[in-house]
């Protein structure tokens, strides 16, 4: 059936040239009148069509015009292969056929090869075509071979053994297989092809030790190549490799354009083998493809990991560039509100006008518009449509209800089944309890730091909205901004004593649990580490987290980052004789006595359940290791 699609196209143009010529003129022709009937559509609508029609035709042109060139060389190949291997011609253009998949090249450029070889071929085998054609394509198979698996470009490859056609040696070396260019290193590789005895039964060829005829060199290449690993190496990759499935696809599409035009081509044939060398070729890249998506994933994550950890500190870092180009901007916004004020009013009242002058025409056109579509659908066939159709799919959906029902009664025992299954699997059950478990640990280790991040952030705002209110309205207007700061501050803060609240909820109650279980002889489990978020000190308040003294009246906000000690310097309340009497005391039941000078460093937290006493024995215990 192929054949008769070639000889149709055959009777279509007597040969390439009028083929050519022929759709040439037809691609001007149609695109001249795509070009007139689209003068006569309105739009973008027949810009496109026309654009579309002329493109397609250019298409179709540019197929047949590649179609016809490789055709041509193809013919002149073909006629000289008929030349120089007379009766075993069939044979070299057979071998062609399957260049694609066994050499990695198209059926022309296998054919223009082994022409250029066939002289020297003829002569070493005594005018034996059979022969010739036979070792016409050992050779192209050692070329694609050797280029495959070493990687020199085959055109190097191809040079070196046409030069070995005419009696030359110095190009062996481009082999790469162990002998240099001379003729002495040619003579040893087929001595050493010689003895090589299974490569040789495995081939089917045989190598003669004394013969420097070029069939003899061939056969000697091939046993060399076969006896290192090279040979196969071409239809391994098409098959295994993305590279070498692409030549293959590559040289099969070659051949099905160039059998286009070729009367005599077996369309069928090469439209399968182009078909099976495209989806090797997708194969190969699927699966480095699956093998590179792993990578990417992991890859992904850990970006994604690192990303995370440092976006609290990239907010931290940012934001108060952010606040300040906000508030630049709003500046400027503010300073020019005047001048877009007027814009947008002149805008907004030409549009007014406009659509005022338009409205009786407008209302006219959408009325009008109304009127025809009721008009249309009220129409009696209209009407008697819609109805049939309302009805069809009521009815369908009553037909569908009885089986719906049933599919549902079908399947929920099942589901339930599986349900229970799995809700009374210990796995399961188990599986669950691990993941509540870390993602309750998670959110404890978490929610803090997002917070706590957040809170700084919003400190900085606010004391970059207060330094600017200040600049900006006074001093009359600033202890304005300032009484609304901080109470917008103070709600938050009640916010934030609320989301403390919440959180350590679960946690104290489970620390109740590990209080239970550490009762018991030998149990010493840590508790869950309450959490303390972080408060926004108000406007003109001295935040003391890291200590200080304070000289004068001022407002202070205490505890924001954990538990703190308030104590007075020039009015003694009794806490400094207490501590004295304290320490002393545990000096003397830890058989501490006489003058002693030692520098005492706190370094575990204070909590504020501690009283006087836990505080100073804390502080004997440093003493003692220091002493």
């Amino acid at each position: 059936m192929s054949t008769t699609v070639g000889e149709a196209i055959v009777k279509l143009k007597a040969d390439a040239k009028p083929l050519e010529q022929g759709l040439t003129q037809a691609d001007s022709s149609i695109k001249s009148k795509a070009a007139s009937w689209g003068k006569g559509l309105a739009g973008l609508s027949a810009g496109l069509a026309a654009k579309a029609v002329a493109e397609a035709t250019g298409a179709v042109a540019t197929i047949a015009k590649k179609s016809n060139e490789l055709y041509a060389s193809f013919e002149q190949s073909v006629g000289g292969t008929e030349t120089l291997f007379k009766e075993a011609s069939d044979t070299v253009l057979a071998n062609a056929d399957r260049a694609f998949e066994e050499a990695g090249i198209d059926a022309n450029t296998y054919l223009e090869n082994v022409n250029s070889l066939a002289g020297a071929l003829m002569q070493s085998t005594g005018e034996n075509a059979a022969e010739a054609a036979k070792l016409a394509d050992t050779a192209m198979k050692s070329i694609s071979d050797n280029s495959a698996k070493i990687g020199t470009d085959i055109s190097m490859v191809q040079n070196a053994y046409q030069s070995l056609a005419r009696g030359q040696f110095m190009l062996l070396d481009n082999l790469k297989l162990g002998y240099g260019g001379t003729r002495g290193e040619m003579e040893r590789l087929i001595k050493d092809a010689s003895q090589m005895t299974e490569e040789m039964e495995k081939l089917g060829v045989s190598v003669e030790a004394d013969n420097m005829d070029f069939g003899n060199m061939v056969n000697a290449i091939a046993v060399v190549q076969e006896h290192m690993g090279i040979a196969g190496t071409t239809i391994n990759e098409a098959y295994e490799t993305i590279s070498g499935s692409q030549k293959m696809a590559k040289a099969s599409l070659d051949d099905f354009v160039r059998g286009l035009a070729d009367p005599n081509a077996d369309l069928g044939k090469l439209f399968e083998n182009m078909v099976k060398s495209v989806k090797t070729y997708a194969s190969n890249l699927w699966k480095s493809f699956k093998r590179i998506l792993p990578n990417i994933a992991n890859m992904a994550g850990e970006i994604v990991g690192e990303l995370a950890n440092a976006l609290p500190g990239i907010i931290t870092e940012i934001m108060p560039v952010i606040v300040d180009s906000i508030m630049r901007v709003a500046n400027e916004l503010l300073k020019a509100t005047p001048q877009i004020v007027d814009a947008l009013l002149k805008v907004a009242l030409n549009i007014i006008i406009q659509v005022a002058q338009n409205l009786p025409q407008l209302l006219s056109s959408i009325v009008t518009a109304i009127l025809g579509i009721v008009n249309v659908l009220l129409q009696p066939d209209n009407l008697l449509l819609l109805q049939q159709a309302f009805l069809e799919l009521l009815l369908g959906l009553v037909r569908a209800i009885p089986e719906i029902i049933v599919a549902f009664n079908e399947a929920m025992p099942t589901l339930f089944d599986n349900m229970i299954d799995t809700l009374l699997d210990p796995n399961f059950q188990l599986m669950l309890l691990e993941a509540g478990v870390e993602l309750f640990m998670a959110l404890v280790e978490a929610v803090p730091k997002i917070l706590n991040s957040l809170i700084e952030a919003w400190k900085k705002i606010f004391g970059k909205l207060w330094e600017v209110t200040k600049n900006i309205f006074g001093s009359f207007a600033a202890e304005f901004g300032k009484g609304i700061s901080n109470a917008v501050i103070s709600g938050l803060n009640k916010m934030l004593d609320f989301v403390e609240g919440v959180l350590n909820g679960p946690i104290n109650a489970i620390n109740g649990v590990l209080d239970a279980i550490n009762a018991i002889p030998g149990v010493d489990i840590q508790k869950v580490q309450t959490i303390q978020l972080a408060r926004i000190p108000l406007q003109g308040e001295a935040a003391m987290a890291t200590g200080g003294v304070v000289n004068a009246p001022i407002h202070a906000l205490i505890g924001e980052a954990g538990p703190e000690a308030v104590i007075p310097l020039t009015r003694d309340t009794g806490w400094a004789k207490a501590i004295a009497t304290a320490l002393g005391q545990e000096f003397a039941s830890e058989g501490i006595s006489g003058a002693h000078t030692v520098n005492v460093y706190m370094t575990n937290e204070i909590n504020n359940k501690l009283d006087i006493n836990e505080v100073c024995r804390e502080m004997v215990t440093s003493i003692r290791r220091a002493i």
